[in-house]
């Protein structure tokens, strides 16, 4: 990777704002069946009782994918670009809630929140600095959504 122009994000990556309005023309929400094989094989309830955290949900795409299978889905996204879309896109969606936060304060968005499963999709990338050594924000959001 490398650092973007004076427009990128505060963790050198390119400016989400910008990306988010032509963002799902170049994204698929490939994966859905392995996402609900997993829930299938780890739930100890049904699928349609459990409450899934998106984690980054970006725009919003697998939290309203997820949003016909599971309970209920949160997603929590810090770009409020991305975050905007995923309103966007959630707004008829009973069961979706979309929160703004960092991925890496879980806690601090969530006190008393429980999920039964975390769900984080072309999001740890983002989670570090360029050149951070031990991956801290990797292993915070880790230990925030254990």
């Amino acid at each position: 990777f490398s650092k973007m122009s004076s427009s990128s994000t505060s963790a050198g990556y390119e400016n989400y704002s910008v990306t988010s309005l032509d963002y799902d023309s170049a994204r698929v929400t490939y994966g859905i069946e392995i996402i609900v094989g997993a829930l299938c094989c780890s739930a100890k309830q049904p699928l349609k009782n459990l409450h899934l955290l998106d984690a980054g949900c970006g725009t919003g795409s697998f939290t309203a994918a997820l949003s016909g299978l599971v309970g209920k889905v949160t997603g929590v996204e810090l770009n409020e670009g991305m975050r905007r879309k995923a309103l966007e896109k959630t707004a008829r969606l009973e069961n979706v809630e979309i929160k703004e936060g960092n991925v890496t304060d879980l806690r601090g968005i969530f006190p008393d929140s429980q999920f039964d499963g975390v769900l984080i999709n072309q999001v740890v990338h983002h989670l570090d600095e360029i050149g951070s050594t031990g991956f801290p924000n990797i292993r915070k959001f880790i230990a925030e959504a254990h």
